[in-house]
Formats: C-alpha cells, sequence, structure tokens
C-alpha cells in the first residue's frame, strides 16, 4: 500500500463504517435522502471560504473553494481537489474540508464558475459541462494549481486528486505542471464492458 492508498482511501472507501456520502448511488449529492458531510461547514477545526483567482489563458477569472486548518502556524502542503463532471458540489467540498481537517491546505476550482457554477443538481451540471471550452478549462486547472502553489501558507509541494474527469485533469496536470506537481491521484470509474 502506497501513502497515497493510506491516506486518500479512507476518503472514499465505501464500508458500513463510514457510508460514501452524497455517492452517485445516493442521488443529487444525497440531498434526498438527508445524508450529511463528513466535516460539516460549521466545523470549528477548519477556515473555509470561496475565492476568486486570475487565469488569464483561460476564462479569465475564476473561483474555488479553500479549506485550510484552524489556528494553524506555518505552512503546509497543498492539494488540488478535482470534481467530476458536475462542477464544484458539495461532495467535492466536503472532500476539500476533510483534507483541511488532515492538516492540508486543500483547494477545489470550480470549472463550472464561468458558466454559473454548481447548479445544485447531478443532471443539470451533466448538461451544462459539456459548453465548457475545454482548452480554456485546463488552463484554468493549471492556473489553479499555480494560484494554490503561491499561497503564503502553502510549503510550494502541492499534489492533486481527481475523481472522473478531474482523475483525467489530474493526468494531465502531471504532463503539463513536471516537478510542480509532486503527486496525483486519479480516481477513474470502471466500467463493465
Amino acid at each position: 500500500m502506497t501513502r497515497a492508498d493510506i491516506f486518500v482511501l479512507p476518503m472514499i472507501e465505501d464500508n458500513p463504517e463510514r457510508p460514501m456520502y452524497f455517492s452517485r448511488s445516493a442521488g443529487s449529492y444525497g440531498r434526498e435522502l438527508g445524508l450529511e458531510a463528513l466535516v460539516s461547514l460549521d466545523d470549528a477545526r477548519i477556515q473555509q471560504e470561496h475565492i476568486e483567482y486570475p487565469s488569464p489563458k483561460g476564462y479569465g477569472t475564476m473561483r474555488g473553494y479553500m479549506a485550510r486548518p484552524s489556528g494553524a502556524t506555518g505552512r503546509r502542503p497543498g492539494v488540488l481537489v478535482i470534481h467530476e463532471n458536475r462542477g464544484l458540489n458539495p461532495h467535492i467540498e466536503d472532500i476539500t474540508r476533510r483534507l483541511a481537517v488532515d492538516g492540508f491546505l486543500a483547494f477545489a476550482p470550480d470549472a463550472l464558475f464561468p458558466l454559473g457554477g454548481d447548479p445544485g443538481d447531478e443532471e443539470k451540471a451533466r448538461e451544462v459541462f459539456p459548453k465548457l471550452e475545454q482548452a480554456k478549462t485546463r488552463e484554468d486547472f493549471i492556473a489553479g494549481s499555480h494560484f494554490l502553489k503561491a499561497r503564503p501558507e502553502c510549503t510550494g509541494n502541492i499534489g492533486a486528486v481527481g475523481f472522473c474527469y478531474g482523475g483525467g485533469m489530474v493526468n494531465f496536470l502531471a504532463t503539463q505542471l513536471g516537478s510542480d506537481l509532486s503527486a496525483g491521484v486519479a480516481f477513474m470509474v470502471r466500467r463493465q464492458i
């Protein structure tokens, strides 16, 4: 088992002790079932904010969700969290908060921000996502990586974790960022053929 497995797998594993919250099987991020995030929005262990960042080669101005440990002193490694083809939704924000609880500076850019952000419904998000110009979106994620790495509270060491579409984006970032990306974890959907 690698260090990434030890760190990341407990965040996503599906077992009776730690169910997958906001999973596709729960539908619409689990809202109808009343499922709660693992790290709540008002958790005192973290600070969080939505923050804009420049993306001159992409859509111009982008927005993301940043979470960090409360009262943290000193700099810490950063983790870029990359969503599926549904934009920055409550599930991805929860994963971002989990990383902050574990001591990371976590940042989740929202690819759908130029088109209005998360519409609050999986099907609507899937309909909107193809309207993005992918060349610009790729540049937005590169800019998000540089933004995270340059933050004064970041050590300059960043990793990226992505889910489905985001997993592909992690692989893309690895080809573009070289040694600026210290680690990458790509979670892709396994499909039966």
